[in-house]
């Protein structure tokens, strides 16, 4: 059931940004908007489960300029890898 939230982000440089839920599947997908960008850009969680390994991979889709592919990659890269660290991944 989808549920309509604001999810507020604080980054490791002291900024934040706040992004509303415009898409959820509970333990799928979670598509988020952030609030002062144009209104077809998104990003997007997606927990994928390969059927014959049971490995599970999360996806990660943000829409960003050319120029900041490298520092958006990198970003999420970062924050990814504090989630491993946290769950003990």
């Amino acid at each position: 059931v989808y549920k309509r939230q604001v999810f507020h982000f604080e980054w490791e440089d002291g900024s934040a940004n706040s992004a509303d839920t415009i898409k959820s599947i509970q333990n799928k997908l979670v598509r988020l908007h952030w609030i002062d960008s144009p209104e077809d850009e998104y990003f997007e969680f997606h927990i994928v489960q390969d059927e014959l390994t049971g490995d599970v991979e999360l996806l990660i889709i943000d829409f960003c300029l050319d120029e900041e592919r490298e520092s958006t990659a990198m970003l999420w890269e970062s924050q990814v890898e504090m989630l491993r660290s946290v769950i003990g991944a």
